[in-house]
């Protein structure tokens, strides 16, 4: 519970129950597998991908195109 204890010149009032609302956050985000971004291959038991900044994007690449 929420209160404030607001005073006046000669009285004081109590004021209980306040609610205050939080702005909404929208987020938007998309989930694809992990593939190797040359041969298509998904991560796997025995493939590992590296990540790799090209030009300002990142890409993943198998152990075969590392």
């Amino acid at each position: 519970m929420s209160q404030i204890l607001a005073t006046k010149p000669k009285t004081q009032t109590l004021y209980y129950d306040l609610h205050f609302t939080k702005p909404e956050i929208h987020l938007h985000s998309t989930v694809s597998e992990a593939t190797c971004h040359v041969c298509k291959k998904e991560l796997g038991e025995g493939l590992g991908l590296t990540a790799k900044r090209i030009a300002d994007k990142t890409i993943l690449v198998c152990s075969l195109h590392n």
